[in-house]
């Protein structure tokens, strides 16, 4: 994963003038700043996902230099439609772990729920990883990216075509 060292490196930036810049865009609500889903103490450790506020603004700054970024614009839609939905509501957060589902919603009273995105999701193993990471926490997930409308177990899987018309 893409680091502020690893940026600072690449663009021959000391690592202070990167994390000003990742501040100021996160200050404009141009990125959206997921925090890892772990107990408080292991936040501090883990990176944050960084996610653009929507997809145009990933496609305008990397078209012709990253070819393969479909799934990330992906990413950036449904974690622009959650953070509207839920801001101030809940806490929008990702599961950084190998094998994990892409977003993790915590509510006030401590519940949660599992997201997976994809554009070919037919399996629901990430989801699965996650919820037993919450701990009886999420009782249920949602899968965006299968080939069909169904339920399995407790995770809602929900055809791409279906989501993107909220």
């Amino acid at each position: 994963s893409i680091t502020s060292g690893n940026i600072a490196q690449s663009l021959k930036l000391s690592i202070n003038t990167i994390n000003k810049l990742i501040d100021i865009l996160k200050k404009a609500e141009l990125l959206i700043e997921l925090k890892p889903y772990a107990r408080p103490y292991a936040q501090i450790r883990k990176s944050s996902k960084l996610l653009f506020i929507s997809p145009n603004i990933r496609w305008a700054l990397l078209q012709g230099f990253i070819n393969e970024h479909k799934g990330k614009l992906l990413e950036d839609y449904i974690a622009l439609l959650l953070y509207k939905e839920l801001y101030k509501k809940a806490l929008l957060l990702h599961d950084f772990s190998k094998k994990g589902a892409d977003f993790v919603i915590r509510y006030p009273n401590n519940t949660e729920i599992i997201f997976e995105v994809g554009f070919t999701k037919n399996t629901v193993i990430q989801v699965n990883n996650t919820l037993k990471r919450t701990q009886g926490r999420a009782k249920y997930g949602i899968m965006i990216g299968s080939n069909n409308l169904e339920l399995e177990n407790n995770i809602v899987k929900i055809p791409l075509e279906y989501a993107l018309l909220i």
